[in-house]
Formats: C-alpha cells, sequence, structure tokens
C-alpha cells in the first residue's frame, strides 16, 4: 500500500494454509493507524491477546442458534422488499435493484446489530439512515489526508470519521444499551443484546467452549494459543459493543447490497435459473410459507 511493497496471494491451496492451517500464524491484520479510538477497537484492527479476547466474545453471538433467533428480524424487513416490488410490478414501473438491496441490507444490519428498526424505503430522512449513508460518504479530504499525512492527523486529533456521524452512533447506542440493561425480559435477539449479555458475563460458557474445539481444529491452534475462557478476562466495554456494532455495519452493508443487487441482475438475464431457483423455494417451502 502506497510506498510500501504487497504480496497478493492468488494460489487457492496457500490462501487455504493461510486462512486454516496456519491462521495461528496470521492472526495480526496491517496496522492501519486509524487514529480513531473506534475503528481501533474494532475486531478487524485489535492484535494478539486483545483480538483473542474480543475473538472469544463476538464469534459465540453468530452460532447458529443465536443467528436462527435472528431470523424474525431479517423476514420482516424481507416483506419490505416484497411490498416495494409488488408496487413496481402492479404500476409496470422499472426498478432500481441496486437501492433496493441497499435499502434492504440497511433495514436488516440496523435491526439485527443496533437494535434499531427503519423503514429506508419510505423513510429515507430517518436520522438513522442518514447518518448511516455518511459512513460511505466520507469527505474526500479526510480520505486523502489518511493515505497521504496519517502523521498530521494525529497532531491535530483528526479522525478519518466524520466526528458527528460517530457522535450520533455513540449518542443511539448508550441510549439502547442502557434501556436494555433495565429491561429484564429477555425477549431481545440482536447483535446488540448478545454483546450486552457478554457485558454481563452471562454468555453460555458451552457456546464458547464449542468455539474454542472449533478454533483448535481448524486453525491449528496449541494449547498456549487458545482463546481465553476465564470469566474475567471477557469483559467487554461499552467501546467494545460500539466499535463492533459499527463494523457490523461496515463490513456488511456494501458486500451485501451488491451481492444481492448483481444476484438479482444474473437471475434477470437468465430466466431458465430464475426459474429453477423458484421451483427449489417452493418445493422447500412448507405449509407455514417457512
Amino acid at each position: 500500500m502506497g510506498s510500501k511493497p504487497q504480496l497478493i496471494v492468488a494460489e487457492p491451496e496457500l490462501v487455504k494454509n493461510i486462512m486454516i492451517k496456519d491462521f495461528h500464524l496470521f492472526v495480526n491484520r496491517n496496522n492501519m493507524g486509524s487514529i480513531d479510538e473506534i475503528l481501533d477497537q474494532m475486531l478487524t484492527a485489535v492484535k494478539d491477546d486483545e483480538w483473542k479476547r474480543l475473538r472469544s466474545i463476538v464469534s459465540p453471538t453468530f452460532t447458529t442458534g443465536k443467528i436462527r433467533k435472528m431470523y424474525a428480524l431479517v423476514e420482516h424487513c424481507v416483506k419490505g422488499v416484497d411490498k416495494m416490488l409488488e408496487k413496481a410490478a402492479n404500476g409496470e414501473q422499472e426498478v432500481d435493484v441496486r437501492s433496493l438491496m441497499g435499502n434492504y441490507t440497511m433495514d436488516v444490519i440496523a435491526s439485527c446489530a443496533f437494535a434499531t428498526k427503519t423503514d429506508t424505503h419510505n423513510d429515507p430522512k430517518n436520522p438513522f439512515i442518514i447518518n448511516a449513508r455518511k459512513l460511505f460518504n466520507q469527505h474526500i479530504w479526510r480520505s486523502f489526508m489518511f493515505l497521504t499525512m496519517k502523521p498530521v492527523m494525529k497532531f491535530f486529533n483528526i479522525s478519518i470519521l466524520e466526528p458527528t456521524t460517530t457522535d450520533f452512533f455513540k449518542k443511539a447506542i448508550t441510549e439502547i444499551v442502557n434501556q436494555r440493561k433495565k429491561d429484564k425480559s429477555g425477549r431481545h435477539h440482536d447483535f446488540l443484546q448478545l454483546m450486552i449479555n457478554a457485558q454481563k458475563n452471562v454468555n453460555d460458557l458451552e457456546d464458547i467452549d464449542d468455539q474454542l474445539m472449533d478454533a483448535e481444529a481448524h486453525h491449528g491452534m496449541d494449547d498456549n494459543s487458545k482463546l481465553l475462557t476465564n470469566k474475567s478476562k471477557l469483559e467487554v466495554s461499552d467501546l467494545d459493543i460500539l466499535a463492533n456494532s459499527f463494523l457490523f455495519f461496515l463490513a456488511g452493508f456494501e458486500t451485501t447490497g451488491h451481492l444481492l443487487s448483481h444476484m438479482s441482475y444474473l437471475l434477470a438475464i437468465n430466466p431458465e435459473c430464475q426459474k429453477k431457483l423458484m421451483e427449489e423455494v417452493v418445493a422447500n417451502t412448507d405449509a407455514n410459507g417457512n
């Protein structure tokens, strides 16, 4: 990157070794030096023992059982897409699939990561939506300075993220966390609640043990490299929750939106594949529509 030479691995077997067999030798990522406490505390930025600590907390929140509990949140967002497509079909209108899938993805992440219900299709002026979009539309000068004058940004304490955006999410998540701590019903099943549970040290230890076994089996970790399981070392700070909720959004929004858009395009130009997919969906849908 920049003036530093980079090695790009394209051989599938080497990639497999790096990501699985020899993963314990490639734990740390490049030091981007974001000069921002939120970005620096994301799972993709922390290193060594701090990475192990965060990973042992975050990974169990993505077990099959816990993801299944988020299904209702995703299904609600899918119904929003159905309504938009039905409306367009009845009016014989064209559909901007990129925008449609981007809106859908944002609604899903808002529900699953930030415990916030949005209707991006019909309410583009929602404060959450406005600030979320700002994350992907940073001022050019900030990006330019980050790539070329990082020491200057550090000296003047300038973040690559728009301060008003981070302030909005800090306030919003803090309010939600405080409300959740008062609510003892346990009826929430989003990522934010799972992080709050971890903060309370009430995550199921068997989930962590399963994750540890998986890490040892697939990543070749030795005894000294096992993820930390001592409860006292699994404490989660408010910054951990905020940073990794941000990561959930940053990693999932553009990637998922683009993938769904491209998939829709390919299905549109290949009607035979579209028919085959529809038949498979129908064949695997039970009487309750699941």
